[in-house]
C-alpha cells in the first residue's frame, strides 16, 4: 500500500484568498489613480510569490513496501528499503527530520554534523504519519532494525 504525505496543504491556501481579493482592490485602485508601473511591479511581485507558494505545495513523500521516495518540483530522491541500515529522527534546534541511510557506519553521530542528504543517506521533512508509516514498513522488512535519535547543534 502506497502512501502519500504532503506538507501544505491546498486547503491552506484558502486563507490567501482575502488578501488575494484586497490586492486586486488595490490593484484596480491604482490602475485608475496611478501610473501603469506601479501596476506592473505589483503584478511581478504576485507573480514570484505565488510561484512560491504554488512550489511548497508540490513538496511530498511517496512511502510503499519497496522504496521511500522524496519528491519536488526540482528534485527526486529515493531510497530501497531493502537498502536501509540505519533509519531515525534526527532534531536540530527546532526541527526534526526523518533520515533513512544505507551506509556501513552510522551517520549523524557527531553533534556539529550538517542535515544534509547524501549518496548514502536519505533526509526528509518530519511528519508524524510518515515516521509511523516508515517504521511500520522497516518493521516487516528488517524486525532486527531499531530507530535511532541524534540531537545536532
Amino acid at each position: 500500500m502506497t502512501a502519500l504525505y504532503t506538507f501544505n496543504r491546498p486547503v491552506y491556501s484558502l486563507i490567501l484568498i482575502p488578501p488575494l481579493f484586497l490586492l486586486v482592490m488595490l490593484i484596480y485602485g491604482l490602475t485608475q489613480e496611478v501610473k501603469i508601473a506601479v501596476v506592473i511591479v505589483i503584478a511581478i511581485t504576485l507573480l514570484f510569490t505565488s510561484l512560491i507558494v504554488f512550489m511548497s505545495f508540490l513538496r511530498r513523500i511517496r512511502i510503499d513496501e519497496e522504496k521511500v521516495e522524496w519528491i519536488t518540483p526540482r528534485v527526486r530522491r529515493e531510497i530501497q528499503i531493502s537498502e536501509v541500515r540505519h533509519f531515525g529522527i534526527i532534531k536540530y534546534r527546532s526541527f526534526r527530520f526523518i533520515f533513512l541511510s544505507r551506509s556501513e557506519e552510522r551517520p549523524y553521530q557527531d553533534k556539529g554534523a550538517k542535515v544534509i542528504p547524501s549518496e548514502d543517506t536519505f533526509v526528509l521533512q518530519y511528519r508524524r504519519g510518515a515516521w509511523t508509516n516508515i517504521r511500520e514498513v522497516l518493521r516487516k522488512r528488517h524486525p532486527d532494525l531499531k530507530p535511532q535519535n541524534f540531537m545536532l547543534e
